[in-house]
């Protein structure tokens, strides 16, 4: 079976409202690198001798990661500080998650929004993210398919939300998804 993968880094900021860590509820920044790993579903390659270009995969992907994630503050629906975000901070760059923005929710969303994205034609699949909160921390999380992602995580399965979207970028859909 081929694998491929392909990273991006990016600049976000998060932070955890239920933890007993002050340092992690203080908002705080990272640079952060996803890692997105797609293998090709029949294990053959095709007439260029490639399972597809690498081009066609990772376009989408990318201008999410651009236009969407970097740099933007991660945080959960319910933040009691996005009110004062949202009036404060002119065109707010929030992205909304079900639950704390800890390295596994956002692996998880991010895996999602790739399955969401990811053109029906291309004989590949996305199958695994890597998420670095640092250079030297990260979370690995792979899955066949969205189903089961959401038999784990049932509250991630509103169809309505930015993971489970094909868009790969909106600021308007995406962004500020908590006013």
């Amino acid at each position: 079976m081929y694998q491929l993968s392909f990273s991006y880094s990016f600049e976000s900021a998060h932070r955890f409202t239920r933890c007993e860590s002050i340092p992690c509820m203080t908002p705080h920044g990272h640079s952060w690198r996803a890692v997105l790993w797609i293998q090709s579903l029949h294990g053959s390659l095709n007439e260029n001798d490639m399972v597809t270009e690498f081009q066609s995969l990772k376009k989408q992907w990318k201008k999410f990661i651009q236009q969407t994630v970097d740099h933007s503050f991660f945080h959960h629906e319910n933040d009691p500080l996005l009110p004062y975000l949202n009036q404060e901070i002119p065109k707010f760059r929030g992205l909304s998650f079900p639950g704390d923005p800890t390295t596994e929710m956002i692996a998880t969303c991010f895996l999602l929004k790739a399955f969401a994205m990811h053109p029906k034609e291309i004989q590949a699949k996305p199958f695994k993210i890597e998420v670095f909160e640092t250079q030297t921390n990260f979370v690995s999380y792979t899955a066949e398919s969205p189903s089961e992602i959401f038999k784990n995580h049932p509250k991630l399965k509103s169809e309505k939300q930015w993971w489970n979207q094909a868009e790969p970028y909106s600021r308007e859909r995406f962004l500020n998804s908590s006013k």
